[in-house]
């Protein structure tokens, strides 16, 4: 099981059958996926999908369900290529119409590679969405693929010739980490209950966390030997300094001089940036409030 943020990628079992019917018998769905699906899709048809994903030959493809909040929403795999392809991989997903544009999606597919480069001998994952599915599309953008070119009339679906575009994402060297980017807003919505942290990176000694907080005033503190910094991605909060205070809304940015007694109130939702020292914000420093997640 791989869980983060609400998003988890679990083993197939066939309990799960009804859930993935839900998700599936939806001809929005299967309008962007390939051919072969039955439409109505019936549980009998769910049942049979998840057997035969459980007997596949054992290293040929690394198949998840995809849940959220302990639900299946639906389906992910990587399907290895064969012979002279053998390192490279083709990612397939859907998600219930329910879930769709909440970053969801992007959520497991940041997921499903990272398991397959740190698990397998795959260097490469690559992807192709219909063109006109402009929300797929942007899931990889997000996920850390790049877009590698048209596929022009490369299939033909519902009786239309279609385009096709191709993104990958490559294993990075051995010692080399992987350059990600994030969008904000949408890492701030992967954050789903309050006083969790999603720590999305670092910077040198300094770690990059998204907060989701309400309600909530710290006591006076100072950082003795770094500056800290709070950029606020959506709704508003307040930072009181033994002198005065400093009122922050949607895209304003403080950086507070390290040994400068300060303390961050927020009375509404509010969610930020912080970048501080590693190991400045755990959960035993704030006695047990903050409970981090990473990306």
């Amino acid at each position: 099981m791989i869980k983060q943020s609400g998003v988890g990628l679990h083993k197939w079992e066939i309990e799960y059958a009804s859930d993935l019917t839900a998700a599936v018998n939806n001809k929005k769905v299967l309008d962007n996926l390939r051919d072969g699906i039955p439409y109505p899709y019936t549980e009998k048809d769910a049942k049979e999908f998840i057997v035969a994903t459980l007997a596949a030959e054992k290293d040929s493809q690394y198949a998840f369900a995809v849940t959220y909040d302990g639900r299946v929403i639906g389906s992910i795999g990587v399907f290895r290529r064969e012979g002279v392809h053998r390192l490279t991989a083709e990612l397939g997903y859907y998600i219930a119409e329910a879930y769709w544009g909440k970053g969801i999606m992007t959520e497991a597919v940041r997921q499903m590679w990272a398991y397959v480069f740190e698990n397998t001998d795959i260097i490469r994952i690559f992807a192709e969405p219909y063109a006109y599915n402009k929300a797929s599309c942007r899931v990889l953008e997000k996920a850390g693929f790049q877009f590698e070119g048209l596929l022009r009339q490369n299939v033909l679906k519902n009786g239309q010739p279609l385009d096709m575009k191709l993104y990958a994402i490559l294993k990075p060297p051995v010692g080399q980490p992987l350059i990600q980017k994030h969008n904000l807003s949408d890492c701030s919505d992967s954050v789903t209950k309050l006083f969790e942290y999603l720590h999305i990176g670092d910077l040198n000694d300094h770690m990059l966390n998204i907060i989701t907080a309400e309600n909530r005033t710290l006591d006076f503190h100072a950082h003795e030997d770094s500056d800290e910094l709070f950029y606020v991605i959506d709704g508003k909060m307040q930072v009181e300094f033994e002198d005065g205070f400093a009122d922050l809304n949607t895209g304003d940015l403080i950086v507070i001089p390290k040994k400068t007694r300060h303390r961050p109130v927020c009375t509404s939702l509010v969610k930020c940036l912080l970048i501080e020292k590693k190991g400045t914000l755990t959960s035993e420093n704030t006695g047990g409030t903050y409970k981090r997640k990473d990306r």
